[in-house]
This record gives structure tokens, C-alpha cells and sequence, in this order.
């Protein structure tokens, strides 16, 4: 019988685990809930990452009120939460991964019930490909 032992690695910021090292640091530096992450699609168009403080500033328009019962808590978002996003999406500069990171970070990602990401990183795509075209830097 064979018997062994493997080491298994968790981010400091999520619940994500895995059984490579090297794997888990790179995951750490771009993880969503790091507050000091290293974004890929920032760095992948040469524009500035954002500030989360920032971005997370731009989600106080919404107010959360939190009240509690005997069948557990409830939430409820006060405030327009297209105002919301729209102001989210500015400080982030359009950028889709850097817009879930804050949500993710605010605390309550799961208010935020229009958010696509999906559609939000099409739109960036997009946007990004549309001026490489027009400035001939299309590769």
C-alpha cells in the first residue's frame, strides 16, 4: 500500500484552492477580492488600472439596508442602481473585470442584479478593438 502526502494551496482572498504553489500565486495576484490586484485586461489595453478605493466609492450612491427577522436577514438596495453602475463603469474606465472586482469587494455583489459581465466584456472588447482599428494598431 501506498501512502502520500500533498501539500494543497488556498488564496488569502477567496475560497479558491489548488494543488500547484505557482498556481495560487498567480491566481492571488489577479484575484477579484485582492485589493491590491494586478489586472490582466488593464494591462493587456496599456490603460491605468483604477483605484478600487475609487471604484467602490462610486457604488455609495446605493445605500443597503440590512434588517434582520426570525427567517434571517434581508437586504435592500435604496438608491438607483443604474446610476450606480453607470458611475462604476467610469471609474473603472470601462473595464469589465475591474467593475466585478468592486462589486465583489462593496460586500454585496449579489444586489447588483443587471450586471452582465459577460455583456460588459463584449462592450469592452469591443470598444478596445473599434480604436485599434482606427488607429491602424489592429494586430
Amino acid at each position: 500500500m501506498k501512502r502520500l502526502k500533498k501539500w494543497r494551496y488556498y488564496c488569502d482572498y477567496c475560497k479558491k484552492s489548488g494543488c500547484s504553489g505557482g498556481h495560487m500565486e498567480r491566481h492571488e495576484e489577479s484575484c477579484t477580492m485582492n485589493p491590491n490586484r494586478a489586472c490582466g485586461m488593464c494591462k493587456q489595453t496599456n490603460e491605468e488600472q483604477p483605484k478600487m478605493a475609487d471604484m467602490i466609492k462610486a457604488l455609495d450612491v446605493i445605500n443597503i439596508v440590512v434588517t434582520k427577522d426570525d427567517y434571517g436577514e434581508t437586504y435592500t438596495m435604496l438608491g438607483d442602481e443604474k446610476e450606480a453602475l453607470e458611475k462604476l463603469r467610469e471609474a473603472a474606465n470601462g473595464c469589465s473585470i475591474c467593475m466585478f472586482a468592486a462589486l465583489r469587494q462593496h460586500g454585496y455583489p449579489f444586489l447588483f442584479q443587471s450586471f452582465d459581465f459577460k455583456a460588459e466584456k463584449k462592450s469592452f472588447w469591443g470598444d478596445v478593438n473599434e480604436s485599434r482599428m482606427d488607429s491602424g494598431d489592429y494586430y
